[in-house]
């Protein structure tokens, strides 16, 4: 796989804020005792975040990765990005512009990674 020079990066900043945002909606659940929804984006944010934190380079480079995540990991994220009109994101759980620029970002790299973008070309045999 050709990945960006900066992937890393990309990969640890999107980890870190789906950690952060894990946090913020675990708050928020805990005080809301009557969204249990709250809850299930803690699990998808944690989830993500781990699977992300789990996985070292060589996996990514050599594209092992793809198997990991689908098309619902780029819904936690885009339950989180500000104008998707998404609720949680319009429920106290508040988003900085570096956070989400960081989610984006990764969101890119990763949907980007699952369809191949990065692929190298096929030698001719």
């Amino acid at each position: 796989m050709q990945l960006p020079t900066d992937y890393q990066d990309i990969v640890s900043d999107g980890e870190r804020t789906l950690r952060a945002m894990a946090t913020r909606a675990r708050t928020l659940a805990e005080c809301t005792p009557g969204a249990p929804e709250l809850w299930l984006s803690v699990r998808d944010f944690q989830g993500l975040a781990g699977r992300v934190a789990e996985l070292e380079a060589e996996y990514w480079e050599a594209g092992y990765a793809q198997v990991l995540f689908g098309g619902q990991d780029l819904g936690v994220i885009d339950e989180l990005l500000p104008g998707n009109g998404s609720a949680l994101a319009t429920r106290s759980l508040e988003v900085t512009p570096l956070e989400a620029s960081a989610l984006r970002r990764f969101r890119t790299f990763l949907s980007d990674y699952m369809n191949g973008v990065f692929d190298r070309p096929q030698s001719a045999p």
